[in-house]
Formats: structure tokens, C-alpha cells, sequence
């Protein structure tokens, strides 16, 4: 069961892909106010499909799952920071990207960005590894029960990465066309 599962979530990674590196490709042929409305949508797939992912991690009964959202939801912060845009909850941010949390400035950097994706590997990777196999001795139905639980959650922790992978493909196409579209605005201006 867990295999059809897994070909399903690769199917969607590898039309995520392609979906990215058509519409990139596809900028260099298309002015500002099409860039802008491909970016519209964009961020509200995105949106979308972040609220998704957190409402499966929010709602789901694994104990898993709680480790890994927690690490997810530190990601998607570390990035929202890197691109300045505002999270929810956030009193203000700076210019350069960063948070002004009372009288100090909170500048996020890639090493924070590489942190939070440790993290999110680190939470995915352990969690097996706290559900030790039942004690020798302990009679065969009940290992062949904790190998069996110890073997779904790492087809849900599989699952989930190839969920993160289609939201990273996901945010690199919206750092790609806000970079186009800052682009264009810039060749804009100094055009004036």
C-alpha cells in the first residue's frame, strides 16, 4: 500500500517540476502585467497548498507528524523572512527582510534557512528512531506489531518529505518570478 502512495506523491513532485520549469521558461517570452498575473496565482497556489499541508500535519493522529510540523512550520518562517514577505503575527519588517521585535532587528540569513531545513530532516529522521522494536524476550505478534507501526510511520514520514519537496518546488517558483518581476520593474524605471 505504501509504495502505491509513494508513486502517487512522485507523480505530483515530478508534474510540480515540470509545471515550474514550463513557466519559467515561459517568462522569457511574456511582458511585465502577464509576469505579474502568473505571479498572482502563483502565490495563491502556494497559500493554498501550504494551508493544505499544515491542515494534513495539524489534524493527523501520528505522533509524527507533530515534530514534523513544528520543523515545517520553522521553515516556512526562516524563508517567508529571506523573500521579506510579512508572516502572520508579525509586527513589522524591516527593508532588508528582517523583524523588528521590540527595540531589535531579527535579520534572517541562509544559515537560519539551513537550520530549519536541518531540523525538518533531523525531525523526519528521528522519528523512527524513538520508537525502539519491542524487548527481546516479548512474544512475536506484538514485534511483528511494532515493526509494522514502525514501518507506516516511515512511509508517512516519506510521504510528507515528498509533500515538503512539492512546496519547496512550489516557493522556488514564486522566488523565481518575484525576482523576474523585480527585474522587470528595475529595466521599468530605468527606462523613465
Amino acid at each position: 500500500m505504501g509504495n502505491e502512495i509513494l508513486i502517487v506523491k512522485l507523480n505530483e513532485l515530478e508534474e510540480k517540476i515540470g509545471r515550474l520549469y514550463s513557466r519559467i521558461q515561459r517568462c522569457e517570452f511574456v511582458g511585465h502585467e502577464e509576469i505579474r498575473s502568473v505571479l498572482a496565482l502563483q502565490k495563491a497556489e502556494c497559500a493554498e497548498g501550504e494551508q493544505l499541508l499544515r491542515n494534513r500535519l495539524k489534524f493527523s493522529k501520528a505522533q509524527t507528524t507533530e515534530r514534523l510540523s513544528k520543523a515545517y512550520e520553522k521553515v516556512v518562517e526562516v524563508i517567508g523572512g529571506l523573500r521579506g514577505s510579512p508572516l502572520e503575527g508579525r509586527k513589522e519588517v524591516t527593508q532588508g527582510g528582517g523583524e523588528v521585535l521590540g527595540d531589535k532587528t531579527e535579520m534572517p540569513c541562509p544559515e537560519q534557512a539551513a537550520e530549519g531545513r536541518s531540523e525538518l530532516q533531523a525531525a523526519a529522521a528521528s522519528a523512527t528512531e524513538n520508537r525502539p522494536f519491542a524487548a527481546i524476550g516479548t512474544p512475536g505478534a506484538q514485534r511483528k506489531s511494532s515493526l509494522a507501526d514502525t514501518v507506516e510511520e516511515k512511509i508517512l514520514i516519506a510521504e510528507y518529505s515528498l509533500d515538503f519537496a512539492m512546496q519547496a518546488a512550489d516557493q522556488a517558483l514564486l522566488a523565481a518570478l518575484e525576482a523576474i518581476d523585480a527585474q522587470m520593474t528595475l529595466e521599468e524605471r530605468e527606462e523613465v
